[in-house]
C-alpha cells in the first residue's frame, strides 16, 4: 500500500512538472488505455462464441453437402434399376386382374341356374293375360371361350361358363309382348334376348317367335 501511495506522489509529481498541453495529452492517452482495455475485455467473449457458431456452421454446410450427395447416389440407384420397369409393369398388371376379378364375381352373382329361369320366363308370363305361350324349347349351347386355351383356363381358378337357350313361341297383341320383354329385361339375373321374329296372324294378334340365352357355370342343357 505504501508503495502504491508513493507511485501515486511521483506520478502528481511528474504531472504537475508538465505543460498545461502535456498533461492534457498524458490525460487522453491514459483514457484511451482504459477504453481499449474494457472494449477488449467485453467484446473477447462474444468474438468468441461467433467464432465458435460461425465453425458450426461450417460443419452444417459440410453435413448437408454430403447427405444431398447421399440422395442423389440413391436416387440414381433406383433410377438405374433395370427391374424397376418391370415391377411397374407387374402392379399395373396386377392392379388390372383385381378389377378382372371383381367383375367376374359380380358377373357371376347374377348368374342364373337354367331351371329357374324356364320358370320365371313361365312366371312372366301369367302378368300377361293377352300373350300365351304357344311351345317353349330349349336351344343347343356350349361352352363360352374366353380364354385363348384350356391351360389358361384351367390356370384362372374360375368356373367356366357355358350358354344356355330358350326358344319360346308366343301369341298375342304387340303391347302384351312389348311388356313381357320388358319385364324379362328388368329382372335381376343376366338373360338376354337375341333373335325376334313378329308374324301378325289376325289383327292385333300376331304369332311371335323370341330366343332368350343366359350364361351359368353348368354345361347341362335346360330342360323343358
Amino acid at each position: 500500500m505504501e508503495k502504491l501511495r508513493q507511485f501515486w506522489r511521483h506520478t502528481c509529481d511528474n504531472l504537475d512538472q508538465r505543460t498545461p498541453r502535456e498533461r492534457t495529452m498524458i490525460l487522453v492517452l491514459a483514457l484511451m488505455v482504459i477504453i481499449l482495455g474494457w472494449t477488449w475485455l467485453i467484446s473477447s467473449p462474444t468474438t468468441s462464441a461467433m467464432q465458435e457458431a460461425r465453425q458450426q456452421s461450417e460443419r452444417l454446410q459440410q453435413e448437408i453437402v454430403v447427405l444431398q450427395a447421399e440422395a442423389e447416389r440413391i436416387h440414381q440407384q433406383y433410377l438405374d434399376d433395370p427391374n424397376r420397369p418391370l415391377r411397374q409393369t407387374l402392379q399395373e398388371l396386377q392392379g388390372q386382374q383385381a378389377a378382372l376379378d371383381v367383375r367376374i364375381d359380380r358377373a357371376l352373382e347374377k348368374m342364373i341356374d337354367p331351371t329357374t329361369m324356364v320358370q320365371l320366363l313361365r312366371d312372366l308370363l301369367q302378368s300377361q293375360k293377352n300373350l300365351t305361350l304357344v311351345r317353349l324349347e330349349s336351344i343347343q349351347g356350349g361352352p363360352v371361350e374366353v380364354y385363348r386355351n384350356r391351360a389358361e383356363a384351367e390356370a384362372s381358378g374360375l368356373p367356366r361358363p357355358y350358354r344356355h337357350g330358350l326358344r319360346l313361341e308366343l301369341e298375342g297383341d304387340f303391347f302384351s309382348f312389348l311388356e313381357y320383354l320388358r319385364g324379362v329385361e328388368a329382372l335381376p339375373w343376366n338373360l338376354y334376348w337375341e333373335t325376334l321374329e313378329y308374324q301378325v296372324v289376325n289383327h292385333p294378334r300376331a304369332r311371335i317367335y323370341l330366343e332368350i340365352y343366359t350364361l351359368g357355370t353348368q354345361e347341362n342343357w335346360i330342360g323343358v
